[in-house]
């Protein structure tokens, strides 16, 4: 099956970059800065196209004359986050073209579940497809020295960075004993001033690290022995599934699709969203007992191995396709 990738961002967007450094074909539409060239590339690839897999609410609305133009097409649309998109222009959006849609498949099954009741679409167009992931044959961790603690993801209020800053200083003022860590951070967006001057102002500043936005996905991981997940909303989230593949225990927020995949003493810690108090617990639990880390991952590890394998899941997007 020859694939090829089209994005309405900018040709120098990092998603794009990435693709281009897997050798995988890509096609820029940017219809912000030249619209009429913009629709004519997309006609050119709905033409020549069997399927087209659209994945975001902000690329339907976009595409939407070319999916009613050419609904003789398999085309699937796939939702990634939870929410049902209740406003009127995406109930109306979402209204509007469910009858060209071959198929509406999700990450999650609560996307589907609160998509489905908002809606009341048939249920035979709905699917869940779980994200799949890249598991390496290598994954043996040791940890030396200083444990690791890590935050991966986007620099924005959402993602709640800064109660992780918040726990360790909690942490600090509390027990100060247990100071034998590092947290290094990946990602960049606009709290990251705010976290940086939060970071710096705390006792021990010299074991926080920011490395900005890094697309090696290796070189991350190689860098954390635990990941930390303080979002107050998630999906079914590919940054914990990366790094439980990798056999990294994760403590992540009670929410969305973060108790699918954590199990609760088992392949890490589950806190509620915006709790300071139970992040450190959870931090000092593992800096109290190392060992904790290692056999938490390779639960993890294992776990990851037996539901979210990437050959899993390319099987059941063959089987949408085909369908």
């Amino acid at each position: 099956m020859q694939t090829s990738i089209m994005s309405m961002g900018a040709d120098d967007d990092i998603l794009v970059q990435e693709v281009k450094a897997q050798r995988i074909a890509v096609n820029v539409c940017n219809l912000t800065l030249a619209r009429t060239a913009g629709y004519l590339a997309i006609l050119k690839l709905f033409l020549d196209a069997q399927i087209i897999h659209i994945h975001s609410p902000h690329a339907l609305r976009a595409l939407a004359p070319f999916v009613v133009l050419f609904c003789w097409k398999t085309i699937i649309y796939t939702r990634h986050g939870l929410s049902p998109l209740k406003a009127e222009k995406w109930r109306g959006l979402h209204v509007f073209l469910m009858p060209f849609l071959s198929q509406i498949t999700f990450v999650a099954q609560a996307g589907l579940d609160s998509f489905a009741s908002t809606y009341g679409f048939d249920s035979k167009k709905l699917r869940t497809i779980e994200n799949g992931v890249y598991i390496p044959v290598s994954h043996e961790k040791q940890l030396v020295g200083q444990i690791r603690f890590g935050s991966v993801g986007r620099m924005v209020s959402l993602k709640g960075q800064h109660y992780l800053l918040r726990a360790i200083k909690k942490l600090e003022l509390e027990d100060n004993a247990h100071s034998n860590f590092c947290v290094h951070f990946f990602g960049a967006g606009p709290e990251e001033g705010r976290l940086k001057e939060l970071a710096y102002s705390l006792q021990g500043s010299e074991r926080f690290f920011f490395h900005g936005t890094v697309i090696d996905r290796e070189e991350i991981y190689r860098a954390i022995d635990v990941l930390v997940v303080c979002s107050e909303t998630e999906g079914l989230s590919l940054v914990i599934m990366e790094a439980m593949a990798r056999g990294i225990p994760v403590i992540a927020t009670n929410v969305g699709g973060n108790p699918i995949l954590v199990q609760n003493n088992l392949t890490g810690f589950l806190v509620d969203f915006a709790d300071i108090a139970g992040l450190k617990e959870a931090i000092c639990t593992l800096l109290k007992d190392p060992g904790k880390a290692l056999l938490y991952g390779e639960n993890a590890r294992s776990f990851i191995e037996s539901k979210y394998s990437l050959e899993h899941t390319y099987a059941e997007y063959l089987e949408c396709y085909s369908n």
